[in-house]
């Protein structure tokens, strides 16, 4: 019978970058410590539109499957 016992070696660590938060015309400092243009940041109405869609449960069409699975397949080769 094998025994194992509690090791005290420990693994590495990384410090976890908690999410950037912006207001709408604000630039995002993202975790590379990179400033995006304000032209390349969040888009908020997009994303407020996509969460109330997931929240109501038609964020996913048929289409959407449809037009995702067509472009899986053109990367495939198929």
């Amino acid at each position: 019978m094998n025994m194992h016992i509690a090791s005290t070696v420990l693994g590495p660590r990384r410090r976890v970058p908690a999410l950037a938060v912006a207001t709408p015309n604000e630039s995002v400092q993202t975790p590379a410590n990179k400033k995006l243009p304000k032209s390349q940041s969040i888009r908020w109405h997009l994303v407020e539109r996509i969460k109330k869609e997931i929240a109501e449960g038609t964020y996913d069409t048929d289409e959407k499957l449809e037009k995702a699975l067509d472009r899986f397949l053109d990367q495939q080769g198929y």
